[in-house]
């Protein structure tokens, strides 16, 4: 009885180990890149705002995390997105992710911070430069502010 009990804690103990160095190894091949856009007045826009928006991508998770600063606007942010695939700088495309709750929603404060997980699909098209960031207001509901999110 004493050596199954010994024999079983061995195989436990020795299966645990096996599992934590599967997890360190699965998160040390994570690969952590910085995102970053400079956001400028959308087309037809007159405003003196100034906004960034800076975050990173886990290609292990496909997570993406972002954090957006605003000042200077014409008025209250009432939504912010990724909007995404476009194929040259100045299209239009259809929104990706949310960055503030989705209508009815409050306002928006600076900064605004989220995370959310993408596709493998989303990614590629993220990483490859084909989205952009808008803030949209009160004022200018097609959006105020706008930049394409970069890698480096």
């Amino acid at each position: 009885m004493f050596s199954i009990s010994r024999v079983f804690h061995k195989k436990l103990g020795s299966a645990m180990l096996t599992s934590a160095l599967l997890l360190f190894a699965g998160a040390a091949c994570a690969k952590v890149i910085p995102l970053h856009a400079a956001l400028h007045p959308c087309a037809g826009v007159q405003t003196s705002g100034v906004s960034a928006m800076k975050g990173t991508y886990n290609t292990v998770s496909h997570m993406v995390t972002w954090e957006v600063t605003y000042s200077h606007l014409t008025s209250d942010v009432i939504m912010a997105h990724f909007h995404g695939p476009i194929s040259k700088p100045g299209a239009s495309a259809p929104v990706q992710v949310w960055l503030t709750k989705k209508p009815p929603h409050p306002m928006a404060p600076a900064p605004i911070i989220g995370k959310a997980k993408i596709s493998p699909e989303q990614a590629k098209e993220l990483l490859g430069g084909h989205w952009y960031v808008t803030i949209h207001t009160v004022k200018y509901h097609d959006g105020e502010m706008r930049g394409r999110i970069h890698t480096n």
